[in-house]
C-alpha cells in the first residue's frame, strides 16, 4: 500500500501541477506542502480532510487505504465529454446522465460495502464527561452493562 507522501506526489503529477500550483490549491504553504509530499511531516486530520474535500476524494483514497474504483470514475468521464461534446437530442441527454446517476449509486454501494466489510474490526463507544471521573467499581458496572446487552441480543439471534 502506497504511503500518503506517494499519493500526494502522484495525485499533483497527474494533475500536471507544481508544487506551487498543488500548494496554492490547497490553500497550503509551498514548504509545508512540500515537507507533506517529501514524507517528512504528516497533515493532521484537519488538513488531510481539506485535501481530500479540495481533490475531491475521500480520505481512504487519500491515504492509501482503499483505492476507487478507477473504470466507474473513467466512465463516468467519458459520459460527461459525450453530453459536452456532441450535439445531442433532450432524450439523449437524459438516457446518458440516467447512467451517470446509476454509476454512482454503484460506486457508493461499493463504497459502503467496503466500510462495513471488515469483519471483527472493534467498534469504539466513546464518551466525553466533564470533570467528573467515575470510580474504577462504576467503570465496572458500564462494562457489565455492555456485556448484558451484548447478551440479550445474542438471546434474542
Amino acid at each position: 500500500m502506497p504511503e500518503f507522501h506517494e499519493i500526494l506526489k502522484k495525485l499533483r503529477t497527474e494533475r500536471h501541477l507544481t508544487q506551487e500550483n498543488m500548494s496554492k490549491l490547497l490553500g497550503l504553504n509551498r514548504s509545508t506542502y512540500s515537507l507533506y509530499e517529501s514524507g517528512k511531516r504528516e497533515p493532521n486530520i484537519e488538513v488531510l480532510k481539506h485535501i481530500a474535500e479540495t481533490l475531491e476524494l475521500t480520505l481512504d483514497e487519500l491515504t492509501g487505504w482503499r483505492e476507487r474504483d478507477l473504470s466507474i470514475d473513467s466512465e463516468i468521464d467519458r459520459l460527461l465529454n459525450e453530453i459536452i461534446e456532441k450535439d445531442l437530442a433532450h432524450s439523449e441527454v437524459l438516457a446518458l446522465t440516467d447512467k451517470i446517476r446509476s454509476l454512482s449509486k454503484e460506486q457508493q454501494e461499493i463504497d459502503k460495502k467496503e466500510c462495513f466489510s471488515l469483519p471483527g474490526t472493534p467498534t469504539t463507544i466513546a464518551a466525553h464527561f466533564d470533570g467528573n471521573e467515575f470510580t474504577e467499581e462504576e467503570l465496572d458496572e458500564i462494562r457489565q452493562f455492555a456485556e448484558f446487552v451484548k447478551n440479550r441480543r445474542k438471546d434474542t439471534e
